[in-house]
């Protein structure tokens, strides 16, 4: 349903409720209760005003940022966005995060680029908060110096809150060729990581792809690629692994790495 018809409904049950609450006795009881009434409970009547207010306003302030997104124009989107962000400045989280999503979604790299500078100068606190979101816009425009840099820094952070950025660290060092460094990364990450996507494709990359340079583990990388894989197929079967994969979607970075996910699935499930 279109917000814009939430909020209209939203004030026609506020004002209906209003009528019923306060308009009823006027037509059903004496004047002196009705009086009474009044007095007890006129506090009510600026707290509805205000009430409705608030609902409206904010509606009014971000009246064009919901339409852009209820028509789905994603351009238009970004151009209010980059207006609100780098022209005047308002750098609420909110808006940050939108914008980061559009451009990625639009494959706008230069735009986050300029973004995440910004950032840098402003609120270095959201690049922490957006890591995924940049570390896979290098990860997509093939800048995987940058993504080493970048993802490495973070992962070595004491406050790192998210494994992805792990996985873009290890990632990174497979596309620059240093294999040695890569398999480490994965294999410790196959050991640790909590999340069960992330585990899947880092076993998927120390027995497929770089067990060569992994020398004297063969026989612990094969029984944890193993272990691995039973842990995955005692929870789902395929069509189970594959709609929690398709959920897990909503997250950008499981959505930029479908085709290598999809590999893992096929490796997991033959």
């Amino acid at each position: 349903m279109k917000l814009k018809v939430l909020v209209i409904i939203f004030n026609t049950v506020l004002i209906l409720m209003f009528s019923v609450i306060f308009l009823f006795p006027v037509f059903f009881l004496n004047g002196d209760f009705m009086h009474e009434f009044w007095i007890k409970n006129w506090f009510f009547l600026p707290i509805f005003f205000i009430l409705l207010g608030i609902v409206n306003i904010i509606f009014l302030k971000n009246w064009k940022l919901v339409s852009y997104i209820e028509e789905e124009d994603w351009t238009a989107l970004t151009m209010y966005l980059e207006q609100e962000i780098f022209d005047k400045k308002k750098l609420s989280y909110k808006k940050v995060r939108l914008l980061s999503e559009t451009l990625l979604l639009l494959s706008d790299f230069s735009g986050l680029s300029k973004l995440e500078t910004v950032l840098r100068a402003n609120k270095p606190g959201y690049i922490i908060k957006l890591a995924p979101k940049f570390a896979a816009a290098k990860m997509l425009s093939g800048n995987y110096q940058e993504l080493c840099a970048f993802s490495n820094k973070l992962a070595a952070r004491p406050d790192n809150t998210h494994p992805w950025i792990n996985f873009y660290a290890a990632f990174s060092h497979q596309m620059l060729k240093e294999y040695t460094v890569a398999a480490e990364k994965f294999l410790t990450l196959a050991k640790t990581s909590t999340d069960l996507i992330i585990k899947a494709l880092s076993a998927y990359f120390i027995k497929e792809v770089l067990s060569p340079y992994l020398e004297g583990k063969k026989e612990k990388v094969n029984q944890l690629a193993l272990s691995i894989k039973d842990e995955i197929k005692k929870k789902y079967n395929r069509n189970q692994w594959d709609e929690y994969i398709e959920k897990e979607k909503k997250e950008i970075d499981v959505m930029v790495l479908t085709k290598i996910i999809k590999e893992t699935s096929d490796w997991i499930f033959t």
